[in-house]
């Protein structure tokens, strides 16, 4: 009888630590998945990093990624949630726009204009960006005015839809030439300065790179018309000026500075959206090789020294 007993009970005793274990598993399981997380990539300029998420699209730590070359910095809260649709944003973006839309009246670029992305990212607290900006590029935009007081109106705008809007909040950094801005959503972000009374007028804000002869009878016509004194277009400027030399008084050639009044409105009045334009004959795009070139941004990508030389040799010649 004991016996029998003993043995009722052995057994309830194991079908109850089956049920415990069951549950602990279940809760465990429960559990996990409540913590589960996934990971945040982030490209800055190229350079990248993983950020843990937690189940809810939040990171787990503060977010801090500077772009090899120094230029710009990141930062997030610990926190921070991202969303694109609705959805956790599995990225973040911060590139070079090489196809940037026109700037604002009475402004200068300085550097590069940003995109940050993905598009429609939208956060619940403001990513933080710290830009580094030249002095060379400040004193080309405006030679003859002073730089302190140059660099004490330096801002930083957003482009969203088809509009510039100057950024509320703004640290400036005059001593090692950086700018920080937040911002809490997708944009392209620029570091702009305005133009100032001392800025060029239209033509004279890039010395023709030919001897200052006159145009010879029938002479190809070409308009150099862009960011003259804008860093990154620099080496592009300095293309052209090497292609047209070559040409002396074959060319009749004018420069046209998108940075000044005068440019500002020639752009507008020939509706040019590029940033840089070398138009030959009232054209930018001509054949070359079998294919068709475009002579607009920058040299080397959509179009090269070599192509702008064969199309002028060909036109000088006839």
């Amino acid at each position: 009888m004991n016996r029998g007993i003993l043995s009722i009970t052995g057994f309830l005793l194991s079908v109850a630590a089956v049920i415990l274990l069951a549950g602990c598993g279940s809760s465990g399981a429960a559990s996990s998945q409540t913590q589960a997380s996934s990971q945040l990539a982030v490209n800055v300029l190229g350079k990248t990093a993983q950020y843990n998420l937690d189940g809810q699209g939040r990171l787990t730590s503060s977010l801090q990624l500077t772009s090899a070359d120094g230029t710009i910095s990141v930062s997030l809260a610990s926190g921070t949630s991202m969303l694109v649709n609705n959805s956790p944003a599995t990225t973040l973006t911060i590139s070079q726009d090489s196809r940037p839309p026109m700037l604002p009246d009475g402004a200068n670029l300085l550097g590069w204009v940003y995109d940050i992305g993905p598009a429609g990212i939208r956060l619940n607290y403001p990513l933080q960006l710290t830009i580094s900006y030249s002095q060379s590029d400040l004193a080309l935009d405006a030679p003859d005015a002073p730089l302190s007081s140059l660099e004490s109106s330096i801002y930083v705008a957003s482009y969203q839809g088809n509009d510039w809007k100057e950024l509320s909040y703004k640290r400036l950094d005059t001593t090692g030439h950086k700018i920080t801005t937040a911002i809490d959503q997708s944009a392209k972000l620029a570091v702009l300065v305005p133009t100032t009374s001392n800025a060029p007028t239209a033509g004279a804000a890039a010395p023709a790179p030919t001897p200052s002869t006159q145009a010879a009878a029938g002479a190809v016509k070409v308009v150099v018309a862009g960011y003259m004194h804008h860093g990154p277009l620099a080496p592009t400027v300095q293309a052209i000026k090497d292609v047209l030399a070559k040409y002396g008084n074959k060319l009749d050639v004018t420069w046209v500075d998108l940075g000044t009044k005068d440019g500002a409105a020639y752009f507008k009045a020939n509706n040019i959206t590029a940033h840089m334009n070398v138009i030959i004959n009232g054209k930018v795009t001509y054949k070359v090789n079998g294919k068709d070139i475009t002579f607009q941004w920058f040299e080397g990508q959509q179009w090269t020294k070599q192509d702008l030389d064969t199309v002028l040799a060909s036109l000088v010649s006839k």
